[in-house]
């Protein structure tokens, strides 16, 4: 079940994984006595896709009641497919068990670093490996804030995810921020680069091999 609070003025759709904002209209109930009255239930429409959630208000928070499938964005397009299956299972049971899923992504972000840091089972002398080889830092803290959440998701901690749904919706950014950086703006790069004629990168190697 998605979580938000009162003054939460944006929210994931679970049709899409869209980010939208979020602009409820109250649904009203019909008694045979009273005539129409409000209620505590409310409607929202993703500005993305147009796919339709319900809330129901308590005290202090609005509570997506269906659908009541996946939350977080859909996994970024070049994501492995080991990772992707993750990825996807934690979307799958997040709405349910905030903590499942931010263990989830971080065995991931293992898997993810595995493939990056090939040779070293152990993630944080991966992500250290790839800092000296040039990791920028907004990737290195992407990696080890989803790496301190997971592992505080399982453990007695201060970070209380059932309480804080949208700490998990973040997660599932970091993963695709992760994926975007160091395997899809690669693989871009590196097609671009090899399209060069060859007498050009031919020169372009002597040029580095000299300096």
């Amino acid at each position: 079940m998605t979580v938000y609070d009162g003054g939460l003025q944006a929210y994931t759709c679970a049709h899409c994984g869209a980010i939208s904002a979020l602009k409820r209209v109250s649904l009203w109930a019909q008694d045979e006595d009273d005539g129409m009255h409000g209620t505590d239930w409310y409607s929202s429409r993703c500005a993305a896709c147009a796919g339709e959630s319900i809330w129901q208000q308590d005290e202090f928070f609005y509570r997506m009641r269906w659908p009541g499938g996946q939350i977080g964005p859909v996994a970024h397009g070049r994501t492995p497919d080991d990772v992707r299956a993750l990825y996807d299972e934690a979307r799958d049971i997040g709405a349910r068990s905030p903590r499942a899923a931010a263990a989830l992504l971080r065995l991931a972000l293992e898997m993810l670093t595995g493939i990056l840091a090939p040779g070293e089972p152990d993630i944080n002398r991966a992500i250290a490996g790839l800092v000296r080889n040039g990791l920028p830092k907004q990737i290195q803290q992407a990696m080890d804030a989803l790496r301190v959440i997971g592992n505080e998701a399982v453990h007695p901690s201060e970070i209380r995810l059932q309480d804080q749904p949208e700490t998990v919706n973040g997660l599932f950014m970091l993963l695709n921020a992760v994926v975007d950086n160091q395997i899809a703006q690669t693989a871009a790069i590196a097609e671009i680069y090899d399209s060069l004629p060859d007498d050009k990168r031919a020169w372009i190697d002597t040029r580095d091999q000299r300096t």
